[in-house]
């Protein structure tokens, strides 16, 4: 299970592949990767958006974009694969011989992310607002930042 240790090495590894740039296209493969959500409400608040910001909140990774964020929890095993182009998403992903597992993929100008989670525990959600995710509002002070004390 990544810990938080794990989560920020991925956001340090992220930060300079997407910062600044726009997601153009998102495909949901795999829908139960989003659930509750609806497949239609992650594309609608992601799509079009530039993605501002890659941060972390315990072991949340959160993308903060021009409107709203994503939140991505790894759970017990999830990942994220970095694809140079459409092309090799469409041969890799989910396809022989690759079979490269991918739930979530959002394309960007130059790239595509794409959310892993073969056993499906991991979760990817839209919010508009950190006020409109009950699993943000729940958490306390991250044990990395400036807030934290004895």
């Amino acid at each position: 299970m990544p810990e938080l240790p794990e989560v920020e090495a991925v956001a340090q590894t992220l930060r300079p592949l997407v910062v600044g740039k726009t997601i153009r296209c998102v495909q949901v493969l795999h829908p139960i990767a989003i659930k509750p959500q609806k497949p239609a409400q992650l594309v609608l608040g992601t799509e079009k958006q530039a993605i501002r910001a890659v941060t972390r909140h315990g072991k949340y990774l959160l993308l903060e974009l021009n409107r709203g964020f994503l939140s991505l929890h790894f759970r017990l095993d999830g990942q994220l694969l970095w694809f140079t182009d459409v092309r090799e998403l469409t041969e890799k992903a989910n396809q022989p011989p690759h079979n490269i597992h991918v739930d979530i993929a959002f394309e960007c100008d130059r790239g595509v992310l794409g959310f892993v989670d073969r056993r499906h525990f991991g979760r990817v959600h839209f919010f508009a607002s950190r006020d409109a995710s009950d699993s943000m509002k729940s958490l306390g002070v991250d044990a990395l930042s400036k807030e934290f004390t004895p």
